[in-house]
């Protein structure tokens, strides 16, 4: 398995709030993010066997095109607006031709408003963190689901995920409202 380079390298992130609970570490703030056209594999169902099997598989074409060394970050898309339950997904490296790229699938991730939590843990955690995240939704000012968009978990470490435990990403739910406009804000 690749291993993206960090994103707290490249400053795109910040925490906003530093939460601790037993293993997991989470840290909750808004961030907008740039639109971004996606490579990827969707999976079968949201299930995890079928999500794993997903990663694998761009894993092994990643790694079948030797683009490891370009490959910064991995994607899974959850709940596709398009009716697919998710999708595991990187940005298309510069390297990529159209005949290669056209071997997966793709996707596009639509820039916006997120609610982000930075998630420190057990893989098996990060349903409860998202549905977590959810409910705490309406608690955020006006803050509301946008359904045209998916939720995405950004994975800085692709090798962990593999293992399962110690997985450290960025949970992303997309959200809208007026709310927004006076957020302070991270642009990634």
């Amino acid at each position: 398995m690749y291993c993206p380079p960090s994103m707290e390298r490249s400053g795109s992130f910040k925490p906003l709030v530093l939460l601790k609970w037993g293993t997991l570490t989470v840290s909750e703030g808004l961030v907008y993010m740039r639109p971004r056209s996606l490579l990827g594999v969707q999976a079968r169902s949201s299930h995890d066997d079928d999500v794993l099997h997903a990663w694998s598989r761009l894993n092994e074409w990643v790694l079948r095109k030797s683009l490891a060394h370009e490959v910064e970050i991995g994607y899974g898309l959850v709940g596709n607006g398009d009716g697919v339950r998710y999708c595991a997904s990187i940005e298309q490296p510069e390297s990529v031709t159209s005949a290669e790229a056209d071997e997966l699938a793709r996707a596009s991730l639509q820039g916006g408003a997120y609610l982000r939590s930075r998630f420190i843990g057990p893989v098996e955690e990060i349903p409860n963190q998202l549905s977590s995240m959810l409910q705490s939704l309406g608690a955020v000012g006006n803050m509301r689901l946008d359904r045209d968009r998916p939720m995405v978990n950004v994975f800085l470490d692709i090798r962990n995920l593999k293992a399962g435990r110690d997985v450290r990403s960025n949970l992303l739910i997309p959200v809208c409202g007026t709310e927004l406009a006076k957020s302070p804000s991270k642009a990634a």
